[in-house]
């Protein structure tokens, strides 16, 4: 008896042991209970072998991806609420009122004052924006941007005084006083509008139903102070006002959004109510989500919350809008700005760089185009290369609408030269598909220079059927200082090269003036 009970005890204990292993999960996959990707396995190379950090990520990998883990922190989610009282959510903290507040490290830092920045970063700052507005003038739109506050900013009376604030200025409102007060910029100061609003009578953003984002109410007042910001200048952009919209009030007892598929938690924070708002104009809708317009746009059709598209055919003669920002945009403001706009154009800027925004761009000629930002996804870095992206974006896209007729380029006689992968192309060259195929788009790298000018090109474009595309500018330290912008990199998506059977490529002179002579690309 006792021999079969050391047995079964053996047996329960090697059990424990291997089943998380058995049962061992995916990695990189989208964690809802931890709030965050989980690791992917460690790569061990001769050069890593030994360094100190290799035993830390694979504790941390194992640590992610162990089987039953998400059971394990579901039940300790439970019982650290039911014990203690303890919200026991990974940078989630409980406030007064059952508010709920998402505070990272980062977040955290910014809340507390801990992130500002010195007055010569606001200048440099101000000076890229200020950048960024005027090549939009040239290309023919009004640029606007949309900074949007974390909840905890707006709401401090509701954090935890636990949480020690240092200074209740940020970097992120004070660039925004600071555009104000030194520029012409259209900003859409959100934050001083929500913070008029508080008194409404209904909260701004969720309490605990989604921590990360502001509530219908509260995207309606954004969306007010957008529109409001743009009328400003001028601009006849048509606003829903109160009269002009119902605000439906649907009462809710499920906290946690993201983790209402597990009936544990449900159950567990059961005492937890929130308000869902629906905006809806008294007139009805107008504006119809058509993902599809530009047909061209290698996005178009996109399912992953990166592009989107609104028309309203009752604004034949609004305007048109590119907004280059992230979900508190998509996920709630969209159709009220197609109620404003003829069209409303989204790219998801957490996932979309240059490219995608060039093309669509070079596309349309939007009226205006905007930066959103929440506070959460934005930093004194970020922001810097953000403004930056749609610089280049705007420039690349002027040049290419610019040179849909050739035509109007005379041909230079100077001096130039195109390489593509270390091999000079003469007026003909053939690439073989296969071998430049990368996760299904073209690649090709090379370097352009003019020699007259003795600089790197102003810029190499390929034509790619009835569509112009540019290269983006890379750095090409080998060809010494004078032609280090010389460097270029084309990525086209292979389904646009369905049916062709060559590319045209030409490079501009450095002075934008004129073109070299159009180079032949045969395909294989």
């Amino acid at each position: 008896m006792r021999k079969n009970i050391e047995l079964a005890t053996i047996a329960a204990f090697l059990l424990i042991i291997t089943l998380p292993l058995l049962l061992f999960q995916e990695s990189g996959r989208a964690s809802m209970l931890e709030n965050k990707t989980t690791a992917e396995r460690p790569a061990v190379t001769s050069e890593n072998l030994f360094d100190s950090k290799l035993p830390e990520a694979f504790d941390t990998y194992f640590s992610d991806n162990i089987g039953l883990k998400d059971q394990a922190t579901l039940l300790h989610t439970s019982l650290m609420y039911r014990v203690f009282h303890k919200v026991a959510i990974p940078n989630y903290i409980e406030g007064k009122e059952q508010n709920m507040f998402y505070l990272p490290e980062s977040i955290m830092a910014s809340y507390q004052g801990l992130d500002l920045i010195t007055e010569e970063q606001k200048q440099a700052l101000t000076e890229k924006f200020e950048a960024l507005a005027e090549t939009a003038r040239s290309y023919g739109s009004q640029f606007t941007y949309m900074p949007i506050p974390n909840k905890d900013t707006v709401y401090r009376e509701l954090v935890p005084t636990s949480v020690h604030v240092i200074s209740e200025d940020s970097m992120f409102s004070s660039v925004t006083e600071y555009l104000q007060a030194h520029t012409s910029l259209a900003v859409a100061d959100t934050e001083q509008d929500l913070l008029a609003h508080k008194g409404d009578g209904r909260m701004l953003y969720y309490r605990n139903l989604d921590v990360t984002h502001w509530n219908g109410y509260g995207m309606y007042i954004g969306y007010q102070t957008f529109i409001n910001s743009i009328r400003a200048t001028g601009a006849d952009i048509p606003l829903l006002s109160e009269q002009d919209v119902t605000i439906a009030e649907t009462p809710v007892h499920r906290p946690f959004q993201f983790l209402s598929q597990y009936p544990i938690i449900g159950e567990t924070f059961s005492n937890f109510d929130d308000v869902i708002y629906d905006i809806s104009p008294v007139d009805g809708w107008h504006g119809q989500l058509d993902n599809s317009v530009p047909a061209e746009y290698s996005l178009a059709n996109d399912s992953y919350s990166r592009y989107f598209h609104y028309h309203n055919d009752a604004l034949a003669a609004g305007k048109s809008i590119v907004i280059y920002g992230d979900s508190y945009i998509y996920d709630f403001m969209l159709p009220l700005l197609s109620e404003s706009f003829t069209d409303v154009y989204f790219l998801n800027s957490n996932v979309c760089g240059e490219t995608e925004l060039t093309e669509l761009l070079s596309l349309i000629s939007p009226d205006f185009i905007t930066f959103e930002a929440v506070s959460r996804q934005i930093n004194y870095g970020r922001m810097c290369t953000v403004t930056e992206v749609m610089r280049n974006a705007l420039e690349k896209a002027s040049m290419m609408l610019s040179v849909n007729e050739f035509s109007q380029y005379p041909v230079s006689d100077c001096s130039f030269v195109i390489h593509f992968d270390d091999a000079e192309i003469d007026q003909t060259h053939t690439v073989v598909l296969s071998e430049h195929i990368q996760a299904e788009k073209l690649v090709l790298t090379g370097w352009a220079a003019d020699f007259d000018a003795e600089a790197g090109s102003g810029g190499v474009l390929f034509k790619v059927g009835s569509r112009i595309i540019p290269a983006e500018v890379c750095e090409r330290p080998d060809l010494g200082e004078d032609y280090l912008s010389a460097g270029y990199r084309i990525t086209i998506p292979a389904d646009l090269l369905t049916g062709l059977t060559e590319l045209q490529a030409v490079a501009l002179t450095a002075d934008h003036t004129a073109q070299f002579p159009q180079i032949t690309i045969d395909l294989k």
